[in-house]
């Protein structure tokens, strides 16, 4: 499964590297920039336009 492509999706740099490996949430804050991506606490969470894709390579995986 490691080599299936379904689940790679480019990326800010700066903002993937602050999500590090936090499991997603969903917890309020201030979105980073134009993405909107909230990391607080250890956690992540995805803009509503993204959390679609996410729950599906989640779920595929």
């Amino acid at each position: 499964m490691a080599a299936d492509l379904y689940n790679l999706y480019p990326a800010i740099g700066a903002v993937n590297a602050m999500r590090s490996n936090y499991p997603y949430a969903a917890i309020t804050g201030e979105g980073m920039g134009e993405c909107n991506m909230i990391i607080n606490g250890g956690k992540a969470n995805p803009p509503d336009r993204a959390k679609g894709a996410v729950a599906q390579c989640l779920f595929i995986r």
